[in-house]
């Protein structure tokens, strides 16, 4: 998950799904949700800003053998 704001971007994993505030396993159609459901992240995400999905891991972001800095060129294997 991530979100990409002026600044730069937050990114992180989702902890749960919850429904009216609960933590829960699943969420199905049948699943009363009165005040919604929500995904709680480990990052704080800013109001009004889009939260994007990725399908698996990213390995810039997640691999630990990316060096904590390196230049666009670097990744591109310029």
């Amino acid at each position: 998950m991530f979100v990409l704001r002026k600044k730069g971007a937050r990114w992180g994993r989702i902890q749960s799904l919850q429904v009216d505030g609960v933590s829960m396993s699943e969420v199905n159609l049948s699943t009363s949700a009165e005040n919604g459901v929500g995904v709680l992240l480990d990052f704080k995400c800013p109001k009004d800003e889009y939260l994007y999905a990725l399908s698996s891991d990213d390995d810039v972001v997640w691999s630990s053998a990316v060096p904590a800095a390196v230049s666009l060129g670097e990744l591109a294997g310029e």
